[in-house]
């Protein structure tokens, strides 16, 4: 059979970024799909990270298997004891829980017709954009999905694929079930973000995720962090912080720790930790370690061109596996059930 080496190869190696000795790894015949080289899903997966706002911060895992084990390592009972001659009776067993990433198969699928190339300003530049676009639209996805994925479909935003976003528990779910949650239907000052509540917050860390203040981050809504900046004004003193945090002189902070914008945050939930809500206009706050989100990408991704001659089409059609987790659950914090509030 006829071998031939992907465009994807030659414009790396035209480039300067694939070695050569690499090309017996990549070479495929003329009717396999286009792997991208390890060196090409790198950039691809930095690329995503680079244009989304949690996947930025999160510490992505490039997995090149299906499976990854994450080990929770605990010292419980303490590890050091008296000393002395003839003490050494109590030996510690490291304590360690054992969870796993797992790679979950998703695809895109867009189907680009003959005419509208032809007929379109940028010809066949148009292509090119194209992929632009459907990097940034898996960017945006992708993190909607790492937040928000749910295996019991509590929250399905319109503008995704339903199925896709019943693939896994992400980390909203992962959060609700093995971190530390607080109601905001049950808080006396109402479920309007306030500071009362990010000081809860930090009171329900536990004590050996706060020894620097600068490892945490709350994470909360872009809406949410604007009707924060709009309480702080009616606070004695907090007119002039606000007005800094309106004017983007400040970076938004609550007791040194900063406070992380996320847009795609949603704030149309119906179901929350205590139950359904209605209106349908729930939303939640984290508070965790800053590199504590883990989004897994399986370095083996696929694109490839399907034709379809008498559709006069052509599918793109690009596939990968991916998952997403908490490396420490226990040190997250859920505030969740609050609302926008008002002007």
């Amino acid at each position: 059979m006829k071998r031939r080496i992907s465009p994807l190869v030659k414009r790396g190696l035209r480039d300067g970024l694939i070695r050569k000795q690499a090309l017996a790894g990549v070479l495929m015949s003329s009717t396999d799909p286009e792997y991208l080289t390890f060196e090409e899903a790198d950039r691809f997966i930095d690329y995503i990270k680079d244009i989304s706002v949690l996947s930025k911060m999160a510490t992505i895992v490039k997995m090149t298997k299906d499976r990854k084990r994450i080990r929770e390592i605990d010292f419980a009972g303490g590890f050091l004891q008296p000393g002395g001659c003839g003490t050494c009776t109590n030996t510690l067993d490291i304590e360690h829980s054992a969870r796993w990433l797992i790679a979950e198969d998703v695809k895109g699928v867009a189907g680009i017709c003959d005419d509208f190339i032809e007929d379109n300003l940028e010809g066949e530049d148009f292509v090119d954009h194209l992929m632009q676009m459907i990097a940034k639209q898996i960017a945006n996805e992708l993190e909607m999905w790492a937040m928000m994925a749910d295996t019991g479909g509590s929250y399905l935003p319109a503008w995704t694929n339903a199925a896709f976003m019943q693939l896994i528990d992400g980390w909203y779910q992962d959060g609700l079930a093995n971190g530390h949650v607080l109601d905001a239907t049950a808080a006396g000052d109402g479920r309007c973000i306030t500071t009362c509540k990010l000081k809860e917050m930090i009171q329900e860390m536990p004590a050996k995720y706060k020894q620097n203040r600068r490892d945490l981050v709350f994470v909360m809504s872009d809406n949410i962090a604007e009707d924060y900046t709009a309480y702080l004004q009616t606070t004695p003193g907090g007119a002039d912080r606000a007005y800094l945090y309106v004017e983007g002189l400040m970076d938004l902070t609550y007791g040194g720790i900063p406070i992380i914008r996320v847009p795609l945050l949603p704030t149309d939930m119906s179901i929350c930790w205590s139950g359904s809500v209605s209106p349908a206009d729930g939303t939640f706050i984290w508070l965790t370690t800053r590199y504590n989100f883990l989004l897994a990408i399986h370095r083996k991704i696929r694109y490839e061109r399907e034709r379809r001659g008498c559709d006069e089409q052509t599918l793109n059609i690009f596939s990968m596996r991916g998952d997403a987790k908490f490396a420490q659950p226990d040190a997250v914090v859920t505030y969740d059930c609050l609302h926008q509030c008002p002007c």
